[in-house]
């Protein structure tokens, strides 16, 4: 049809012009355009089936010819795609939109197969009605970079649906669904449940300025998700958090709880209601068993649960008598036992294993473990976690969290998001302690413990060993720690290989972090081999632009390489330390003359202090070296570790660097320890200062286990041990934050695990503590070191004497753990006097502890 001069045209059968005898004007062409115009518009339906008896035989080919409003009409059948809209505005139903039988729910499914079922990422306005959406049916566990397991919305897309179920979807972001940058989703009628996420929203993630909106009349359901951040909801930085309404969820809520429902923004949370309960919490310890069922009620070792995610769901957060998951031994893994990892961890609670060497959690090289998001006053303890694989998440990563403690743990064989251990992010008050890491070769890089963003770390007792990266892209191994206030003791890093990489490495270069440093003694790093760092300045890397690193009393020797072992940037106040390291071409350079980038576009010119060190080379570089202040060292030493005189110890062992007779090391520290804030013990439990003088580096020669009595109101047992606290008196308003080393040394392994106790003045027990790692135990379990009993035999034949004291007493059992200062409850201590007692076997001890304001 065609208009030319107020005379219409219409065409014949041929296709020929003929005109017609009717007459309009151009208003009324208008009008009549108007009126015609729903008819050309108006969706037609195109027919979807399996088997070729309609239309198209898959919805993307029923997708990509659809014009405005079509409707696709699925037939019964499971469709392996994944449908992208492209724009196109439609409607996909399936025949219960035409006989609304949940038959039709069931027995129409998309299967994204392992991949996004649905992707809407251009501003499409659409409805989906009576389907089912799966990803991953066989509910097995893979590594998914990407967001929507089953939908996928961008750009301001819109979508209605209703009559729905989302289940065994998987993704790394919003395991069912993933809204963002201004879409909406309309609920109505939705079942979601069974679905998983790497990351984040084992339901939903949504986020950027998008909202989601839930149907009184015909509500939704979303429940038994699983996320290691927001089991079923994880609402991220969005301005429109709007409220989450259902008539059944995971747990009864009427807010966000950080578990099962995170709201990350920094608006008013959603509002939330849920009618209807999966489960029941129980207020109540929980076990844990293998052999187990999650029919039981759990609330005893003979009626165990099977499952940790079952317990973690049931277990109720409870701030003020927190409750603990107990894990009884055994291997638990998906194949062995039906375990479900990446789980979320809950505030308030205590999950804690029988024995870092018989509670085992096998991710099998599909799955990391666990995940925290702001979960106050949590205890991770006593379990070995291996073969955890995963792109997005460490085994453990906790992160907005305050009073958290991991301890007693063992990883192995471990590589997930550049970690093998254990990431904290923006915490505040994080003690690790009693933790073995490594044992693996892969391209990644593989952290043992990753620090971002911290306040008040308390690292203690770390051995990460034998992990090997063997690629030359990847530069993370050992300890990284970024932006954070930590004070690490006690510690080995050893036998790791990489060709580019740091081994430890601290960084504060942000002004905001001005108040944050590290405080680092009786650390052990050797037998390293870095061949050559090109994109890592160095294997050792210290950098603080603010107020001086302290580093006292370590030893790094015997590490192979080429350039510089240890490159510190800034202030730095260095006392003890030994660097050792002959396949190096140097030891350590002070780079104290550093341009800040960042703010003031100057140089910052820092003052260094180097004291009572020996260093292998002639001296150290300093880039500004009037501001570098060198006291009492060493230089072009030898140290005479313990192996360098004998032929019974190898380069991989820790007593190799214990100190010989003739080590010049030997009562060459600093005279006056005061205000270095060292530990009272060595790195194996003797006395710090002997002979009224300390040793360079991390042993102390000739020293006894600490074992004498100080406290003069307890007068001395024949079976007596002495308890070393550090700091004491402790100050709950202090800038660090309160908390003590608790450091004794048994004269011997003894059958019972020793059990610190803390009193009042009332008498009246706040707290008590199960040590189940030894430094001694710890170094064993880590395969890095000989029989302590030979040791005995090698330092006797050494000294020429069968005393056992030799270069540096083994016999004994050296414990340190770290003490928060809280009870049994996780309270807050008040301010007082109290009484610490430790007894293991036929040994025992009391000795006071100060906490003041």
């Amino acid at each position: 049809m065609s208009y030319q001069g107020g005379i219409y045209f219409l065409p014949d059968k041929l296709g020929r012009n003929f005109e017609s005898t009717i007459k309009v004007d151009m208003k009324n062409y208008i009008l009549l355009i108007i009126l015609l115009l729903p008819l050309f518009l108006q969706g037609v339906t195109r027919t979807v089936a399996l088997d070729g008896t309609q239309q198209y035989t898959s919805i993307q080919a029923a997708v990509n010819v659809s014009w405005f409003d079509d409707i696709i009409l699925v037939y019964p059948g499971r469709y392996i795609e994944n449908i992208n809209l492209n724009g196109h505005n439609v409607t996909i139903a399936s025949l219960y939109s035409q006989d609304p039988q949940q038959t039709y729910i069931d027995s129409t499914i998309i299967d994204g197969n392992l991949q996004t079922c649905i992707k809407a990422e251009n501003g499409e306005a659409f409805t989906i009605n009576g389907l089912t959406f799966v990803n991953n049916d066989n509910n097995t566990q893979f590594e998914f970079w990407g967001s929507g397991g089953a939908l996928k919305l961008r750009n301001g897309s819109h979508l209605i649906l209703s009559n729905c179920i989302i289940r065994n979807c998987f993704a790394s972001y919003g395991g069912a669904i993933s809204a963002g940058f201004s879409s909406i989703i309309e609920f109505s009628n939705v079942d979601i449940h069974s679905n998983r996420a790497d990351e984040e929203g084992g339901g939903i993630v949504i986020g950027e300025d998008s909202q989601l909106l839930w149907d009184s009349q015909a509500p939704s359901k979303v429940y038994d998700n699983v996320a290691p951040i927001g089991m079923d909801f994880f609402i991220e930085d969005s301005t429109i958090p709007g409220n989450i309404q259902l008539s059944f969820g995971s747990s009864m809520l009427n807010n966000p709880d950080n578990y099962y429902i995170v709201y990350s923004g920094n608006n008013d949370p959603p509002t939330v209601s849920i009618t209807q309960g999966y489960s029941t919490p129980i207020d109540h310890d929980i076990y844990v068993s293998p052999d187990g069922l999650d029919s039981n009620n759990g609330i005893s070792s003979v009626t165990p649960f099977k499952t940790i995610l079952h317990a973690l769901q049931l277990i109720t957060s409870n701030p003020d008598n927190p409750r603990t998951i107990h894990l009884a031994a055994g291997t638990y893994s998906m194949s062995a036992n039906d375990q479900i990892f990446l789980i979320a961890l809950k505030p308030y609670i205590r999950l804690s294993g029988a024995g870092s060497d018989v509670t085992i959690l096998d991710g099998e090289l599909q799955s990391s473990f666990f995940g925290a998001y702001r979960a106050d006053g949590l205890v991770v303890s006593d379990m070995k976690l291996i073969n955890a694989r995963s792109s997005s998440i460490a085994p453990i990563i906790v992160e907005f969290s305050e009073n958290v403690t991991v301890k007693n743990l063992n990883f192995e064989n471990n590589c997930s998001s550049l970690s093998g251990g254990i990431a904290v992010v923006e915490c505040c008050n994080v003690i690790i302690e009693n933790v073995v890491a490594g044992d693996i070769e892969i391209e990644n890089s593989v952290l043992t413990i990753d620090i971002v963003y911290c306040d008040n770390v308390i690292i203690n007792k770390i051995i990460s060993k034998n992990e090997t990266i063997i690629t030359d892209e990847e530069n993370n191994m050992g300890i990284c720690i970024e932006e954070s206030d930590v004070v690490f003791r006690n510690s080995i890093i050893a036998n790791n290989t990489a060709q580019d990489a740091y081994i430890f490495s601290y960084q504060n270069i942000h002004n905001y972090n001005a108040d944050k440093t590290l405080d680092m003694s009786n650390v052990l790093i050797y037998n390293n081999n870095i061949s050559f760092c090109s994109w890592a300045f160095s294997p050792v890397y210290i950098q603080n632009r603010y107020q001086p690193v302290k580093i006292n009393n370590c030893t790094i020797a015997g590490n192979t390489g080429w350039g510089y072992f240890t490159k510190i940037f800034c202030y730095a106040e260095i006392n003890n330390l030994i660097s050792y390291n002959p396949l190096f071409q140097n030891e350590v350079v002070m780079v104290n003359h550093v341009y800040d980038e960042i703010y003031t576009h100057q140089y910052i010119d820092a003052e260094v202090s180097v004291n009572n060190s020996l260093f292998r080379t002639d001296s150290i570089g300093s880039s500004l070296p009037n501001l570098l202040t060198l006291t009492d060292n060493i230089f072009g030493g030898n140290p005479l570790f313990l192996g360098d005189v004998t032929d019974s110890l190898e380069v991989t062992d820790p007593e190799y660097y214990y100190l010989s007779a003739g080590s010049p090391c030997i009562n060459s520290g600093t005279a006056d320890t005061t205000g270095l804030n060292l530990p009272l013990t060595d790195l194996a439990g003797n006395y710090r200062v002997w002979n009224n003088r300390i040793d360079i580096g991390c042993y102390e020669y000739g020293s006894e286990h600490y074992v004498a009595n100080e406290d003069p109101e307890y007068p001395p047992l024949p079976d007596k041990i002495a308890i070393s606290l550090y700091p004491n008196p402790v100050y709950l308003n202090g800038s660090k934050g309160a908390y003590t080393f608790i450091e004794f040394t048994l004269p011997e392994k003894t059958k019972e695990k020793p059990v610190v106790e803390i009193y009042n003045l009332k008498g009246q027990k706040v707290r008590a503590m199960k040590l189940s790692e030894s430094y001694n135990s710890l170094v064993r379990k880590a395969g890095i070191s000989i029989n302590n009993y030979e040791l005995g035999i090698i330092n006797d034949k050494l000294d020429n004497r069968i005393t056992g004291k030799g270069a540096c007493a083994t016999g004994g059992e050296f414990y340190s753990t770290v003490f928060d200062c809280r009870d049994d409850r996780s309270q807050r201590l008040s301010a007082g006097i109290y009484i610490m007692k430790v007894t293991a076997g036929q040994y025992h001890s009391t000795t006071k502890m100060t906490i003041l304001k």
